[in-house]
């Protein structure tokens, strides 16, 4: 049974995660938590669905140590495109303008190579795969590794 404490929820609304983010990982959508964070809507009025799913996004990153802001170019476009197409695709990182993006494929056949330093971070690799999902989050992730490999 989840324990409800709305100090952990006051912390999600007041952390620097993005209302995107929060909306992706729970469902919870982000004009709602801006509405809460700007005082839109009263934080006591707030339901429990929501409360229990507030509470769960706590719950799941109350471990993490904040990852640093890193900007990256074309990451919507890139989950957008990965998640709808329902083939075969590849999202690659070009860490010399921080840039990701997803190119689709007729078939697991006829993937691109790109040169160095261009790195392919995420795939569906066969029609099997074809209903993977991958989030913001996901690539955040898959770039940072790539990045710190770097500095190694």
């Amino acid at each position: 049974m989840m324990m409800i404490n709305t100090e952990n929820i006051k912390s999600v609304l007041a952390s620097n995660n993005s209302g995107g983010y929060i909306e992706e990982e729970c469902g919870v959508s982000k004009m709602v938590i801006s509405n809460y964070r700007t005082g839109k809507r009263n934080f006591d009025s707030m339901t429990l669905g929501m409360a229990k799913s507030l509470q769960g996004f706590y719950d799941a990153h109350k471990d993490e140590k904040a990852e640093p802001n890193v900007k990256i170019n074309g990451i919507r476009l890139a989950v957008t495109a990965f998640n709808d197409w329902q083939g075969t695709a590849r999202v690659y990182f070009d860490p010399t303008d921080m840039s990701v993006w997803t190119k689709v494929y007729a078939n697991s056949d006829s993937w691109n190579e790109y040169p160095a330093p261009i790195v392919k971070i995420a795939a569906k690799e066969s029609m099997m795969d074809r209903n993977n999902r991958i989030s913001m989050r996901d690539i955040k992730k898959s770039v940072m590794a790539e990045l710190s490999k770097d500095e190694r």
